[in-house]
């Protein structure tokens, strides 16, 4: 399965403080690549949305927009920040590595409910063992 990390930052305060962070994430995911979790989804891309001081989203911050695409076998939803819950934050690897966590458990909610085949405690066990684990490792 091949796990994707695209961001919109909306700007250089946010930026400033989630561009490591977010490479750190990127490497972490791709650490599940070689696994295999569903035989209907083969890609599952993760949009994350950070408020900055241009574009500040009107969302609080959670996991929105869920989507199938079942011809090309691909999951998505969005993540979106804040601006009050990264300032507040003291820890932005740990802020991202918990909306991580909650991404896949409510995106395997969402694709159990659509009648999506997924092995769903690996995946979340994956996610907790793998790539939480390596995200907050140091270095």
């Amino acid at each position: 399965m091949e796990i994707t990390l695209t961001s919109q930052i909306g700007g250089s305060d946010a930026g400033s403080k989630f561009r490591k962070p977010i490479v750190k994430l990127r490497k972490s995911l791709k650490l599940l690549n070689d696994k295999t979790y569903s035989e209907s989804i083969e890609k599952i891309k993760v949009l994350l949305r950070i408020s900055g001081e241009i574009e500040n989203y009107d969302e609080s911050t959670g996991i929105y927009n869920h989507r199938l695409d079942k011809k090309n076998k691909t999951a998505s939803a969005e993540i979106i920040i804040s601006n009050e819950s990264w300032k507040q934050s003291n820890d932005i690897g740990l802020l991202l590595s918990d909306l991580t966590k909650v991404f896949f458990n409510s995106l395997s909610e969402y694709l159990i409910e659509k009648k999506i085949e997924l092995n769903r405690e690996s995946l979340l066990r994956d996610v907790e063992n793998i790539v939480i684990t390596n995200n907050n490792s140091e270095s």
